[in-house]
């Protein structure tokens, strides 16, 4: 640390500067992976100078004391030094005293955006491009049984004509014109599907377990079906939708190599319904298999992520995780999400404009480590 002027410790401005930059800058640094320590601190003007690094990134930042601490000729030379410049406090004629500087210049409370921004230059995102857009709108629904709104709602889509209006709005959307032939085909697919969906998902408690299971997976199907006839880029009317079946779901089962019911396989393969949703919603399908697998060592042929057992896949069902436990024992697949409070800084409202982050740390819980200590 080089320290600028006399009595730079005895400075009860930059004593307060340190305890702040210590909990604000210095340990949410350090705590994101950082390694990051106080390169000078300047007794006239009050302010010090940061740099912190992190694998191939190296960022350097200045805190002032107070806005209107330094001349607008030190904040233009200290912008040549240093990426971002905070400032402690509020502000005070900021536009005139940082007047021409080419960095930003924000109070301190708005510290953390920027090691969000930081640590995505380190860590770049490398979820997948969102190829699908679509806009959004949110409807709140009021009811004793929120699942009786929804289906209430969808009830209407098995009308021909309402489903047309559902298909000429989403055309409309996404800017796509369709003719009155293909909006009135997609119109009667749309609720052909809806209507069939209903039929299968409308079953009673009374039901046996397996029933229910089986009509529910029919009803998701019909479900999806309907999604993909309201698409404009969709299928043009219900004989093409359905005409993706001739080759069956797109799902096989075979006997694992350890027998019984909860080592029997699911696979996924290349033809069928399942790759062709897939598809549509922008899914890579190129590395599925084109053959189902006729014995347990054919097994060991495919990409491990193309199957898993029948127990691998109820273990990935968080709704079930008691049952699981009863039937099938063993720790639960699925993963829990939590707030990640040590890694989300809070910042205080009287030194931030109000700038969100534009990102949220979480933190994933596996439950089976946890079972299994």
């Amino acid at each position: 640390m080089i320290s600028s002027g006399q009595g730079a410790a005895a400075n009860p401005r930059l004593g307060v500067l340190r305890r702040e930059v210590e909990q604000t800058v210095l340990k949410p640094f350090q705590s994101h992976g950082w390694t990051a320590t106080v390169e000078r601190e300047i007794d006239h003007g009050d302010y010090m100078e940061i740099v912190a690094a992190k694998k191939a990134v190296t960022v350097h930042i200045a805190i002032l004391y107070s806005s209107s601490g330094i001349a607008n000729a030190q904040y233009r030379e200290l912008a040549t030094r240093v990426r971002h410049i905070f400032f402690y406090g509020q502000p005070y004629m900021l536009d005139s005293f940082a007047a021409g500087v080419t960095v930003p210049v924000e109070p301190l409370g708005d510290f953390f955006p920027l090691l969000v921004k930081l640590n995505k230059e380190v860590e770049p995102d490398r979820s997948p491009p969102i190829t699908r857009r679509r806009t959004k709108t949110v409807r709140r629904l009021t009811a004793e049984n929120p699942l009786d709104a929804v289906l209430t709602r969808l009830q209407q889509f098995t009308s021909e004509r309402l489903a047309a209006k559902l298909v000429e709005r989403r055309a409309a959307l996404d800017g796509v014109s369709l003719s009155p032939e293909t909006i009135a085909s997609k119109a009667t697919g749309v609720a052909f599907s809806m209507q069939s969906a209903l039929d299968y998902v409308g079953t009673t408690p009374g039901d046996r377990l397996n029933k229910r299971v089986l009509s529910l997976y029919y009803g998701v199907m019909a479900f999806a079906q309907a999604e993909m006839l309201a698409a404009p880029s969709g299928p043009a009317d219900l004989d093409e939708v359905e005409g993706m079946t001739k080759q069956g779901h797109g799902l096989y089962t075979l006997a694992g190599p350890n027998g019984g019911f909860a080592d029997l396989r699911v696979g996924v393969l290349a033809t069928g319904f399942l790759p062709q949703w897939l598809a549509f919603l922008g899914q890579d399908t190129s590395g599925y298999p084109k053959k189902k697998p006729r014995a347990a060592v054919d097994l060991e042929k495919i990409p491990e992520s193309m199957a898993c057992s029948l127990r691998d896949l109820f273990a990935c069902m968080p709704e079930i995780d008691d049952l699981f436990d009863e039937v099938l024992g063993g720790p639960a697949g699925w993963i829990a999400v939590a707030y990640d409070s040590a890694s989300n800084m809070r910042m205080s409202a009287f030194n931030a404009t109000g700038k969100k982050a534009d990102s949220t740390y979480g933190l994933f819980v596996d439950p089976g480590l946890f079972n299994a200590i």
